[in-house]
């Protein structure tokens, strides 16, 4: 697990004040600002699914949803016609969101 136990507390902590009907939630990794940890992303979405977000909410908090609130149509979204950068990983995120830290493979658009 990354990051230390009180810190994904305290992460857990923010995102639970957050977790309410209406309230739209958008994950980043702050990558360039200071954070050089490895896999962040993918521990802000294990934190928003233990602090109660449901695992699909917290994947498209990490893509699509994340993308729409940054300004960038194409940021998260797979679509015809459109950049196609995406990970493979192993296992099932929706039903274990450490899979996101199992990366087998990275794709980029041409």
């Amino acid at each position: 697990m990354i990051g230390s136990s009180n810190g994904r507390r305290r992460q857990e902590r923010a995102f639970a004040l957050r977790i309410a009907p209406g309230v739209l939630i958008a994950a980043g990794t702050d990558f360039g600002g200071g954070s050089t940890r490895a896999n962040q992303l993918a521990w802000k979405v294990e934190c928003l699914v233990d602090a109660g977000l449901d695992p699909l909410e917290a994947l498209a908090a990490a893509s699509w949803r994340g993308g729409s609130v940054s300004g960038d149509p194409d940021a998260g979204v797979v679509r015809e016609g459109g950049p196609a950068d995406f990970i493979l990983v192993h296992g099932d995120p929706l039903s274990d969101p450490t899979a996101l830290s199992r990366v087998w493979r990275v794709a980029w658009a041409d």
